[in-house]
């Protein structure tokens, strides 16, 4: 993850400069978004990891074979990775490889040639990727499948995803701001200021900032205009969640670092217009300052975004850490142990936290949606899957069988019952009291979680030192042992 880092802002160095080159790889370290992005095992994480490849690669060999590296690593991100929305991200650099190739020749006849050979080259690059992914999914199938043409015609046909909530318009606006503090600002400023610098431009022998040479406005663009394509494409769906933006949360910092160094492009073009020739020695000591500054603030409010996170919302890996301890530690055999979660579905960290013979098990709650069903080892040939529909309609084949009474083991949030708030006792409260069990369920575990809806804004958003213990509102996410 690291590297792609680098090698991306290393790319960026060679068409925007040295000194865009670096604001990018400072605010790409210090931002909270790709912070948490990057260890996500997610689609959408693995397809930004290849955004920053990629560009990364077009940035620093935009001739025809760089390109086609960078088309091949988004073949790869839309064939392989089971998200082929992310292809809009390389939709400009396809564009680019064609009329690179048609603007190659001087002959007519041969411009066409070559792009066609592109497009010809780029779909046999495709044909082979998508028959190595589909005798992957055979062996595990034992089905010829295309998953990424079957999401995509679930996705194309609003399959219902509104049962996991609707967001208004403004959902990611609030979610950049929170990742990208006065990153995101400086990124929406971008436009205005590159376009105003064109305005004042004038002779100066720091222009291109360190850039090798000048590059062409069509690869700037290829670069930078995925950005844009991406936001139409994932704005207009009513279901909202961040891990939507995962992709192009590189280009957003890169626009950030192009954002500020056109900003105090424009205070030295200030600082020319309005302060006397003779007193213009100290410009670029300004300019490094306010470089400098901005980068400084950026990167404390984005370390108290961080701390925040950390300090917050780090309860489900640090309790099914200690799940697994309890677990190993107990004198029950861990084969078919059933550790059960109810509205806390959502916040399990990953079936590598539990040993080996445990099963996750669901409890009803709250929501009423479709829920997800474990991989079988043999594969759906040998074990067949659980009843499936496209609507994301409740499938009470989910729920363990027999219900709480069947848990070894319970994990749940233990909100507060709040009226006012429209908020009911914890699922799992309500569920041993049905069963008449709550004397046979102990609490052997907890760690504090932030109650969101109590706590006041600016002490959600970051952690303040001292001063945010005294102002937050936390609960105990809890572990719950069934006794035998």
């Amino acid at each position: 993850w690291s590297t792609s880092q680098f090698y991306f802002a290393h790319g960026v160095a060679k068409v925007w400069g040295n000194t865009i080159g670096w604001s990018t790889l400072l605010l790409s370290l210090c931002s909270p978004g790709m912070f948490h992005s990057s260890g996500a095992l997610l689609p959408s994480a693995t397809a930004m990891q290849l955004v920053l490849l990629s560009t990364g690669n077009l940035c620093q060999d935009p001739r025809a074979s760089g390109v086609s590296r960078s088309i091949f690593i988004g073949l790869i991100a839309t064939l392989a990775i089971g998200w082929p929305f992310c292809a809009v991200c390389w939709i400009p650099i396809g564009l680019y490889a064609v009329l690179q190739a048609f603007c190659s020749g001087d002959d007519p006849s041969n411009r066409f040639k070559n792009a066609t050979f592109v497009l010809l080259r780029t779909v046999i690059h495709a044909a082979i990727i998508q028959l190595i992914v589909c005798i992957i999914d055979y062996q595990w199938y034992q089905a010829l499948t295309v998953p990424s043409l079957n999401i995509f015609m679930y996705n194309a046909a609003a399959g219902g995803d509104e049962l996991y909530g609707i967001e208004p318009a403004s959902y990611y606006l609030k979610n950049l701001a929170l990742n990208f503090n006065f990153t995101l600002v400086l990124a929406l400023v971008a436009p205005f200021a590159v376009l105003v610098n064109e305005v004042f431009k004038r002779k100066q022998g720091d222009d291109d900032n360190g850039a090798s040479s000048p590059p062409s406005f069509g690869l700037r663009l290829a670069v930078i205009s995925p950005l844009l394509l991406w936001f139409l494409l994932i704005g207009p769906r009513p279901h909202k969640e961040e891990r939507f933006v995962f992709p192009v949360y590189p280009l957003i910092v890169l626009a950030g670092a192009i954002g500020l160094e056109n900003v105090i492009r424009l205070t030295g073009a200030l600082c020319d217009m309005l302060v006397s020739s003779s007193s213009r020695g100290g410009k670029r000591q300004i300019q490094m300052w306010l470089r400098a500054t901005a980068l400084i603030v950026c990167a404390m409010f984005s370390s108290l975004r961080m701390l925040a996170l950390f300090n917050y919302y780090n309860a489900p890996v640090q309790l099914f850490t200690a799940l697994n301890q309890e677990i190993l530690s107990s004198s029950r055999s861990t084969s078919n142990t059933n550790i059960c979660v109810g509205g806390e579905w959502h916040r399990f960290p990953s079936s590598f936290f539990l040993p080996q013979g445990s099963n996750l098990a669901f409890l009803p709650s709250e929501f009423k949606g479709q829920l997800p069903q474990p991989f079988t080892p043999g594969g759906v040939a040998v074990e067949p899957l659980q009843p499936f529909n496209d609507e994301n309609r409740e499938e009470v084949s989910r729920y363990i069988a027999g219900g709480i009474s069947n848990c070894d083991y319970a994990v749940e949030l233990m909100l507060t019952e709040d009226k006012l708030l429209g908020r009911k006792a914890p699922a799992i409260s309500l569920l041993m009291e049905a069963a008449g069990e709550k004397g046979r369920w102990n609490m052997t575990s907890s760690v504090t979680f932030l109650d969101a809806e109590r706590t006041h804004g600016l002490h959600r958003m970051m952690y303040i030192p001292r001063v945010s213990d005294c102002r937050i509102v936390l609960v105990d996410y809890a572990l719950w042992k069934r006794e035998k």
